[in-house]
């Protein structure tokens, strides 16, 4: 089949094959990054929900500390939040 073609042809459709391979590649690259950017961001918003849980998780503590020195102080009237 391909002894009968002429060289320019056969020239022709390596460029295209080859052209066609490095869409291909670039495609699959794309695709990967785009889902690295996902991850990423997913990331990021459990990076957020983190923080803000562990600043939270201290509150409870700190207001008994505050509760507790105005009792023990005779201070009620400071211990009120």
């Amino acid at each position: 089949m391909f002894k009968n073609m002429k060289i320019a042809v056969r020239m022709s459709l390596n460029a295209a094959l080859a052209l066609l391979a490095v869409l291909l590649v670039a495609g699959i690259s794309l695709s990967g990054v785009r889902t690295l950017a996902e991850v990423q961001d997913s990331g990021v918003g459990r990076l957020k929900d983190a923080l803000l849980a562990t600043a939270g998780a201290g509150v409870g503590a700190e207001s008994y500390q505050v509760i507790a020195d105005a009792v023990i102080n005779r201070k009620e009237s400071q211990s009120r939040l």
